[in-house]
């Protein structure tokens, strides 16, 4: 078991007695004594120049293709330029980019719910994904063209092609 893992089930279990222990079901509290390390977690992987050139490329075959489809191309872009996760990724809206911004495109992420309102924050478009991403954003159909299903709709949600492999 790798070590995040341990240490999460330990901090489960121990909360979990420590709780029945508060609520008086137990009179000792059995995990009181079971040490608890922290664990540094480890550095995410990164692409290679390499393999960014390539997934680049393949993304803009994809946009040159017979059935030009433009997001896979202007998602990469957005991510690799932005730094932006994947689930913010997929919480943005066309109510998100300001185009209008004296000092040049941005977008903004936003979070639905009020305890993350704190990491809210507005991001330039980058100056090689304007176009294709300012096109994708706009000319989304919101209304069922990336839909997976009732929740509402963002720009970047739904498959971009069953089967696409990048590499």
């Amino acid at each position: 078991m790798q070590p995040k893992s341990l240490a999460r089930r330990i901090t489960s279990i121990k909360a979990f007695f420590r709780w029945l222990h508060q609520g008086g079901v137990l009179v000792i509290d059995p995990a009181e004594k079971v040490l608890q390390q922290s664990v540094i977690s480890p550095l995410p992987q990164v692409l290679t120049p390499v393999e960014v050139e390539a997934v680049i490329a393949t993304a803009n075959k994809i946009r040159q293709d017979k059935k030009p489809d433009a997001r896979p191309y202007a998602l990469l872009l957005l991510l690799l330029s932005s730094g932006i996760k994947k689930g913010e990724t997929l919480g943005l809206s066309q109510n998100h980019l300001d185009l209008e911004n004296p000092s040049g495109p941005q977008f903004f992420v936003r979070y639905a719910a009020p305890r993350s309102r704190y990491k809210e924050r507005k991001i330039a478009l980058p100056m090689n994904g304007r176009l294709p991403i300012k096109n994708i954003w706009l000319n989304t159909n919101l209304e069922n063209r990336f839909s997976l299903g009732p929740s509402p709709p963002g720009v970047f949600t739904g498959r971009f092609r069953k089967g696409c492999r990048f590499g």
